[in-house]
């Protein structure tokens, strides 16, 4: 069987310590994020999390264009995002290349996190596969649960082929990722 690369998309700037930019090993939500990714490779999955993968938890100096063009470039090699939008710009771009390339997606939505309106829009619609939590603490077992199971299969999460096809969908074009560092 090939392997699942899933992208963890979530808010950045909003949770990382605003004096330092970064988000301290002792932060909540980096335990969050790095649970979560811990359950995903027991899976047998591989896993992309920008914060760590590109910004190094804020550690890294780098032009803003160039964070982004690899955070996107990173979203179109995936298999599947598993994001937790809350009021995230940066995530709500990762989703939206996602939806525009028929990147299955699986949006975490966290009752004790504020959503944007386009949030909660996506969230609803047929486009993204939503599970639902009560607080994000919560993550990192529902993603090791049949729960999140039945949203891979509901979300039609298949591992990348080498025939072009993407979880029954049409694969992303590689023409989106060189006009994102020609740009």
């Amino acid at each position: 069987m090939m392997t699942i690369r899933v992208y963890l998309a979530g808010p950045f700037t909003a949770v990382a310590a605003s004096a330092s930019g970064t988000i301290d090993v002792h932060s909540p939500w980096r335990h969050v994020l790095e649970d979560t990714e811990r359950a995903l490779v027991d899976r047998g999955w591989q896993v992309f999390l920008p914060h760590r993968d590109v910004s190094d938890w804020g550690l890294r100096e780098a032009p803003p264009e160039q964070i982004a063009t690899e955070c996107l470039e990173a979203v179109l090699r995936s298999d599947c995002v598993v994001a937790v939008l809350g009021e995230s710009f940066g995530t709500h771009v990762e989703v939206g290349t996602a939806i525009g390339r028929n990147i299955p997606i699986i949006v975490i939505d966290a009752t004790e996190e504020a959503s944007s309106f386009f949030g909660k829009a996506v969230t609803a619609s047929r486009l993204v596969t939503a599970i639902r939590l009560d607080n994000l603490c919560e993550l990192p077992a529902a993603v090791a649960s049949e729960r999140f199971d039945q949203a891979v299969h509901r979300a039609g999460v298949l591992p990348h082929r080498s025939s072009g096809s993407r979880g029954g969908r049409p694969a992303a074009g590689d023409d989106m990722a060189a006009s994102l560092t020609s740009s």
